[in-house]
């Protein structure tokens, strides 16, 4: 079917109202604010966690942001983990070491052992997660503790164990053989 001005293949659409076009700015705006909220919450989030682990967070940005922006906030959001970037302050290269040596793990509200890798549960946006990461900290640290403890003293019952079986070892041997053994060691 050729169109008016001769042109094949080319679909017609309806005329858009200036109504619409208001519409869709309106909504825009609408939709601006509603984000800036988001980002506003995911803010005080990823300062509270760092806060928590005593680092100054300087600033955050998705992955594809532009220079000096946010980026898009869709691209980042999922159902259970929102991904960002992030950085320290500018002059804390204290904190910039920190950040880089700190695990910053917890165990949380469902006792699994979770850390920050970028994303931090999307869930945190609706819930007071104050309590959670506080608790979770802590917990975290105890089992790290116990972990620990356990593997401290598995190396002195091992470290016991090796010379009550290196004792029973040179009973068993001649002196010439324990002096040929040594010299061989």
């Amino acid at each position: 079917m050729e169109g008016l001005l001769g042109m094949k293949d080319i679909k017609k659409y309806d005329v858009v109202s200036e109504d619409v076009i208001a519409k869709c700015k309106e909504l825009n705006k609408e939709l601006g604010v509603l984000e800036e909220t988001i980002t506003d919450r995911m803010t005080y989030v990823l300062q509270t966690l760092f806060a928590t682990f005593g680092i100054e967070l300087g600033t955050w940005y998705f992955n594809d942001a532009p220079e000096g922006g946010l980026g898009d906030l869709w691209q980042h959001y999922h159902d259970d983990d929102i991904y960002v970037v992030t950085e320290v302050g500018n002059n804390c290269e204290k904190d910039r070491n920190l950040f880089n040596s700190v695990d910053m793990a917890i165990i949380n509200k469902f006792d699994e052992e979770w850390e920050f890798q970028g994303a931090f549960p999307t869930r945190w946006l609706f819930e007071d997660f104050e309590t959670e990461l506080l608790e979770g900290k802590k917990k975290y640290e105890e089992q790290e503790t116990a972990r620990k403890l356990k593997l401290k003293e598995k190396r002195q019952s091992q470290k016991e164990e090796d010379k009550k079986l290196a004792a029973e070892a040179k009973s068993k041997l001649s002196k010439k053989e324990l002096a040929a053994l040594r010299r061989t060691l």
